[in-house]
């Protein structure tokens, strides 16, 4: 009975288990577009705000990318690589948000900031 028991432990401790191949899912790619010297519509917690989504990302294992960005800082270029590959656009309402047209179909979502008020007619 103790043979049996030591084969069988001798057994699997030489055969090592086949693991399977699995391979992870690309980072889910998110941007924050902010404002250099914005006039109206300031984020008052902006500071706070990246620093939560910079720890989440750290805190993600790789399964999250987040990118703070000034579009008016960057190159044409960049800014359309960036674009077209994001997962997750957020912004504070205005004309950056024109770069929805570039994000690609599958997975695409958006979270545009409003501050109360109506800022068009003032």
């Amino acid at each position: 009975s103790s043979s049996s028991s030591s084969s069988s432990s001798s057994m699997s401790a030489s055969t090592p288990m086949p693991m399977p191949s699995k391979s992870l899912p690309p980072p889910f790619r998110v941007v924050y577009m902010s404002r250099s010297k914005p006039l109206r519509r300031v984020m008052a917690n902006e500071k706070d705000f990246i620093a939560s989504l910079e720890t989440l990302e750290m805190e993600s294992d790789g399964g999250i990318v987040f990118s703070a960005v000034d579009p008016a800082e960057i190159p044409i270029g960049d800014q359309l690589k960036l674009f077209s590959t994001a997962d997750l656009l957020m912004a504070p309402h205005g004309a950056s948000l024109t770069w929805l047209v570039l994000q690609p179909p599958t997975c695409s979502q958006v979270i545009e900031f409003k501050a109360t008020g109506n800022y068009h007619y003032e």
